[in-house]
């Protein structure tokens, strides 16, 4: 058997693992089914267990590389092929023979290339965007739903199938605590399920509360917090089904099916209040970002870690909590080395 066919094999493997083992969902498995091919055409006949020598880096490869409209990878999608490769060579170190010789430190070095364009910069919802947005005045329910939506997404930071998905009755505003549980219908990545936090911040909360106090007179405990509205504007009540291993694939296609309608109607909030409009899962980021910002101590950023469902703080750091270059220069510019006339003496 040759070495292209061996790296399928191996790869195939691991594709396995992902879904018996972690609970890695249809949808998810197809995402990383172009990262597999990609890693497949990259070693091309070389042997996977000898990458580190490969004469171009797997960052370097996917610079080369076009999708399918024949234009350059996004530095957002070369971020997530250079995580999938690093979570594949971690597996494969503990799992298959011929792995093990690969450094640890030469998969963690698996990142983005600085492409021509300049700096990828970390992009996320800050808290005085959203407030700005807050405090519009809607003209129509559909945009007083998308106000409160991105406050919830902000303060909550879910991924967006599950807060799509998420039942009034598992939002308790008065404990700040979300139950995102599967078996209450909740599109979870991996079906994980905890009991997570909302971030206080009293401005935003007001919306949230006003909304919520809407859809829990109007509707069912079991219907969605993100409440569906007829064309006139009024609430309809959608319940949410529980999730169990035979309809998971099916109720996390149905879980997006309001994700256009919302971000149309989030880049028109974003157009009224003059900012730049992002992807929802970019208020996830704006989380992190914010509870990061807090954390003074390891315990407190592993509790944001948590919050955010991560099974490490590595994750969190490596992938949502970059410091953007802005950030980097406002906290270099509150340095003073002018109120220490030893600066840059060499004492102490």
């Amino acid at each position: 058997m040759g070495f292209l066919q061996s790296n399928k094999n191996t790869l195939n493997q691991y594709h396995v693992y992902l879904k018996e083992q972690t609970a890695c969902s249809g949808s998810s498995l197809k995402n990383n089914e172009a990262r597999k091919n990609l890693i497949i055409g990259w070693a091309g006949e070389q042997p996977l267990t000898k990458a580190p020598s490969f004469e171009v880096s797997f960052p370097k490869y996917l610079i080369a590389q076009r999708n399918n409209k024949n234009r350059p990878y996004s530095a957002e999608y070369m971020k997530g092929c250079c995580s999938y490769a690093r979570r594949f060579f971690k597996w494969a170190r503990d799992h298959k023979k011929g792995y093990k010789q690969i450094p640890e430190e030469w998969i963690a070095k698996i990142t983005p290339e600085k492409t021509i364009e300049g700096v990828n910069e970390i992009v996320f919802y800050s808290l005085e965007e959203v407030q700005l947005i807050c405090k519009l005045e809607p003209e129509s329910m559909r945009l007083r739903r998308a106000i409160a939506a991105l406050a919830f997404l902000l303060l909550s930071g879910m991924s967006i199938s599950a807060f799509l998905t998420l039942p009034i009755k598992d939002v308790n505003l008065d404990s700040y605590t979300v139950r995102q549980l599967p078996s209450d219908g909740v599109c979870t990545k991996y079906n994980k399920a905890a009991v997570t936090t909302l971030l206080i911040n009293s401005k935003l909360m007001r919306i949230i509360r006003e909304w919520d106090d809407m859809v829990r007179s109007q509707c069912p405990p079991d219907s969605t917090w993100y409440a569906r509205l007829d064309n006139t504007g009024r609430l309809v009540p959608k319940t949410v089904v529980p999730m169990t291993v035979e309809n998971k694939d099916e109720l996390k296609k149905k879980a997006l099916y309001p994700y256009s309608g919302f971000c149309k109607d989030l880049r028109k909030i974003c157009k009224m209040a003059g900012v730049t409009y992002k992807s929802p899962h970019k208020a996830r980021y704006g989380h992190i970002h914010l509870g990061f910002s807090k954390a003074k101590t390891a315990e407190e950023r592993k509790a944001v870690s948590i919050n955010a469902m991560h099974e490490s703080l590595s994750i969190t750091d490596d992938v949502y909590a970059r410091m953007s270059s802005y950030q980097a220069n406002k906290i270099l510019l509150s340095f003073n080395f002018d109120e220490d006339d030893s600066a840059g003496s060499g004492q102490p």
